[in-house]
């Protein structure tokens, strides 16, 4: 079996696995291996602070397989703590998707320097500091700061963050019209949902952009601002 089955169907079969499947998988010839560590890696199911550092210290034996680390499901973020964190991205410089919601990881600023991002998720502690760090990420294309506490303060920020950001989730925050003046120009999404500070006026920042997507429910419009929305967004697709 582990001859004939072809790559692609097994890597659809490892996607159902659990983590101790797969790590047995992994035993099985060199092609389960690269399938299976490549998945396991995206992955982890290393939560507690040990296990963090264990696989820290195994990351530059694999560092071109880890891609991508979401610990948004870490039931116990006391042990994602940002020495632990940053150690494991000192050693996978080659993270490209970096999911910490549901988390309260500090010093993510510091953290963030160690990776060249094309996606980021953070959690509720988010600062003009932290935007102004990602705008330094060149590569980011997908962002999502949704229930975070960023602010009027932190509105300028925004427009550090890289030109060529192509979405932007800012559901939940308190984000107000005058800070979608300064949203970077070739946004192509953005999620609104619940921002009960965003108006007719935000709709005509809006407007400016090449928006194919958005998300704005729960904010409130006047018939005036709904009319100018739905004419100045004739290319959103949903």
């Amino acid at each position: 079996m582990a001859t004939t089955l072809p790559p692609e169907l097994l890597s659809i079969v490892f996607e159902l696995c659990s983590g101790a499947s797969l790590s047995s998988c992994a035993r099985v010839s060199k092609t389960w291996n690269l399938l299976a560590t490549r998945i396991l890696y995206h992955t982890p199911t290393a939560y507690t602070q040990r296990s963090l550092l264990l696989l820290a210290r195994l990351a530059p034996h694999n560092a071109t397989l880890i891609k991508r680390l979401d610990f948004s499901a870490c039931k116990d973020s006391r042990h994602l703590t940002g020495h632990a964190l940053n150690h494991l991205l000192t050693n996978a410089p080659y993270v490209q998707h970096l999911n910490l919601k549901q988390t309260s990881v500090k010093n993510v600023k510091t953290i963030l320097r160690q990776c060249q991002l094309v996606s980021c998720a953070l959690g509720s502690v988010t600062s003009g500091a932290l935007l102004r760090s990602l705008g330094e990420q060149r590569r980011l294309r997908f962002l999502d700061v949704s229930k975070s506490n960023i602010s009027d303060e932190d509105e300028r920020m925004l427009g550090r963050l890289p030109s060529q950001l192509w979405y932007l989730d800012v559901s939940s925050t308190e984000v107000t019209d005058r800070m979608l003046m300064y949203l970077p120009p070739h946004l192509q999404g953005i999620g609104l949902e619940n921002c009960a500070n965003i108006g007719d006026r935000g709709v005509s920042e809006l407007a400016r952009l090449p928006l194919r997507q958005l998300n704005a429910r729960g904010i409130r419009l006047t018939d005036r601002g709904l009319d100018k929305l739905s004419s100045a967004l004739e290319q959103v697709d949903g």
